[in-house]
């Protein structure tokens, strides 16, 4: 396991210890070494540069049409939270979104990623098509995959200042309106 991609088995053992935790969970999700995340918030960008909610699947339902050639920040269902040095998660987006006419923009997760609980992951989603296209709760967005690097030795990767600045920022609008993303303030 140390070193490698984790598959479905040691993801569960991950869980069970509560090195790494997945809120909502389901396990007939799992995949052989991945585990899909679905919408859960749909942010708009404002003329003033300012990401607002333009739709909560948890409050109604109902598919979001994104615009011609629009770009959305979708916020995940799942709330994942590294609690072991060592482990990392790769996001690769989810293949029914060729079909339908999407493209993704998404990164990675180490365990300084939303240690403080308040930052919920996120995602770019670009409609490739020159008509709206819907977006549903039940779509998925991307595939997490875990590594397990904890018997390498790594050098410290810790947090540079500006990062610092950056995830304070953030979490103070989070919990004032919870949509500014301004990195630059």
């Amino acid at each position: 396991m140390f070193g490698n991609l984790v598959n479905n088995r040691q993801l569960l053992k991950l869980l069970e210890e509560r090195q790494l935790t997945i809120e909502p969970f389901n396990e007939k999700e799992l995949g052989t070494a991945n585990y899909p995340l679905r919408a859960r918030r749909i942010l708009n960008r404002q003329p003033d540069g300012k990401w607002v909610q333009g739709h909560n699947f948890e409050d109604d339902p109902n598919p979001f049409d994104v615009p011609a050639n629009g770009y959305v920040i979708v916020e995940a269902r799942e709330a994942i939270k590294l609690n072991t040095d060592g482990l990392l998660g790769n996001f690769l987006p989810a293949s029914n979104l060729i079909e339908q006419g999407f493209s993704v923009v998404c990164g990675k997760m180490d365990k300084k990623y939303g240690t403080t609980g308040g930052e919920r992951l996120r995602f770019g989603l670009k409609n490739m098509l020159p008509e709206s296209n819907r977006l549903t709760a039940t779509d998925r967005i991307v595939h997490v995959q875990f590594y397990d690097l904890r018997s390498l030795a790594n050098l410290s990767s810790g947090l540079s200042e500006e990062e610092i600045k950056i995830r304070i920022a953030r979490a103070f609008r989070q919990r004032d309106d919870g949509m500014y993303y301004d990195e630059k303030d």
